[in-house]
């Protein structure tokens, strides 16, 4: 998988694709997905669902400033999640082919990244201050402005990691609080300005809403089921039949983390 976009001529088999596009991290709606927080969403700018967006930073920074400090603002769960519900109102207002269906709760999980990886140390949890997230988002404030240029990513000067892990149960506590502080509907828009709600076969998500009393092992299990059904190799792209072998071997890579949690697994026999 490319870290960027399609790869298919430099990692396929024979160059052509043969079986399918080999996609990379900005695969619409197979790992990245609308209403990012500071990406374009895939059909509101050509297909650049990748590059970094400063105008959506500088809301995001914004948002936060509201919620923590108009001048030492702090990117924490509050704040985040209520750029979260922002971003969804925008997609969903803007963008005609608009869909935020389970996969889309992942972004909740990868926003609660920003405050417990992000953070410089042992801050980590509490918040993230605007100069680490400046280097790591690439963003160089504009003299006298209020918007940035972008610059490539980078660690900030006497940054640290956390103390301790970061575990998958602590992932599923903060991505359910996340979104539970501004929930949001999981549908897409459809014809004439109507909005469908999902539902996920499990019954975590029902009526387009996670379900209530969801527990952190659920979550878990949700973002297991995303991952090893939606998902998919990104390589076996267009293949209309997955190779029994092949599901397997996804499994045996994420299996050992998520059964402890009691989560079906998606091994086929």
């Amino acid at each position: 998988m490319s870290i960027g976009g399609d790869a298919t001529a430099q990692t396929s088999l024979l160059g052509i694709g043969l079986l399918g596009r080999e996609l990379g991290l900005d695969a619409h709606n197979r790992i990245e997905n609308d209403a990012s927080l500071t990406r374009n969403d895939f059909f509101l700018s050509n297909g650049d669902n990748h590059s970094f967006n400063a105008t959506l930073f500088q809301m995001m920074t914004s948002t936060v400033s509201t919620t923590s400090s108009p001048t030492s603002p702090i990117y924490d769960r509050t704040g985040l999640s209520l750029f979260r519900s922002q971003r969804w109102a925008q997609s969903q207002r803007d963008n005609p082919d608009f869909f935020y269906g389970p996969i889309g709760f992942g972004l909740y999980a990868a926003a609660g990244f920003v405050y417990e990886l992000f953070a410089n140390g042992s801050e980590a949890g509490i918040g993230a201050d605007k100069e680490t997230l400046l280097s790591f988002f690439g963003a160089v404030p504009i003299p006298g402005e209020e918007g940035y240029t972008v610059q490539p990513e980078r660690f900030p000067p006497n940054w640290y990691t956390r103390t301790n892990a970061y575990t998958i149960p602590e992932l599923a506590v903060e991505a359910v609080a996340m979104y539970l502080e501004n929930p949001v509907l999981f549908g897409g828009n459809a014809a004439e300005g109507s909005f469908d709600v999902v539902d996920s076969d499990d019954g975590l998500i029902s009526g387009g809403m996670l379900k209530t009393g969801i527990s952190e092992d659920e979550v878990a299990c949700l973002l297991y089921q995303v991952i090893a059904t939606q998902a998919i190799p990104v390589s076996l792209d267009d293949v209309v039949e997955i190779p029994v072998e092949i599901l397997n071997w996804l499994g045996t890579k994420l299996d050992p983390i998520f059964e402890p949690l009691g989560c079906p697994l998606a091994i086929n026999a």
